[in-house]
């Protein structure tokens, strides 16, 4: 037979999970928004007021392409301080954007391209060909959709030359050349097709 206090300190216990459920409903986002930017190693006011608005309507597709961005900048801004753990992290992480936009708006050359460039570092990062080729592959549906894409065009030569596909390069740069002949854009390729020639 079970005593009367047993049964009160059972519907006591009840309360006390109810009441720490509750308050961690209330924090877990802040603490989610705090991790996120902590483990970026950016205190930005600005990611945290989109990680805000993602909490409020995943579907936000400008912070997802938003936040995409940002860490595709931090990645960068670490691959130049040789710190190839934090830009990995930070590849990952605007990876993981893209992809969330890319859900929403397949047709996003821009987000495409974008991507695939984050594929390629990892790629490079991680010494993949699997990577690589994920990024070529993004690349090419970028052009499917925006065939004169001088930004895609130039990296998708890039993706081919890392996989060994010279000639899949080469066309890839000499497109560019076609496309605005007078840009740096063309100046680039054409350097890589002299150091890449026949």
């Amino acid at each position: 037979m079970i005593s009367k206090s047993s049964r009160l300190f059972s519907k006591t216990w009840i309360w006390r999970l109810v009441a720490v459920v509750g308050v961690l409903v209330l924090i877990v986002p802040t603490v989610l928004i705090a991790l996120e930017q902590g483990r970026s190693g950016t205190q930005d006011p600005q990611v945290a007021a989109l990680l805000a608005r993602l909490e409020s309507n995943p579907d936000d597709l400008e912070a997802l392409i938003s936040l995409g961005n940002l860490y595709f900048e931090e990645g960068v801004y670490w691959w130049d301080q040789n710190d190839m753990g934090r830009s990995l992290d930070a590849f990952e992480r605007a990876a993981a954007y893209y992809e969330s936009a890319l859900r929403l708006e397949p047709d996003n050359a821009d987000v495409r391209t974008d991507l695939g460039t984050m594929y390629y570092y990892q790629g490079q990062l991680r010494d993949s060909a699997e990577w690589l080729q994920a990024a070529v592959r993004e690349w090419e549906l970028a052009l499917a959709y925006e065939p004169d894409k001088i930004e895609t065009l130039y990296n998708l030569g890039i993706g081919y030359l890392a996989l060994d596909q010279i000639e899949q390069a080469r066309a890839m740069w000499q497109r560019v050349i076609e496309v605005a002949p007078d840009s740096a854009d063309a100046q680039r390729a054409q350097q890589m097709l002299d150091q890449y020639g026949p």
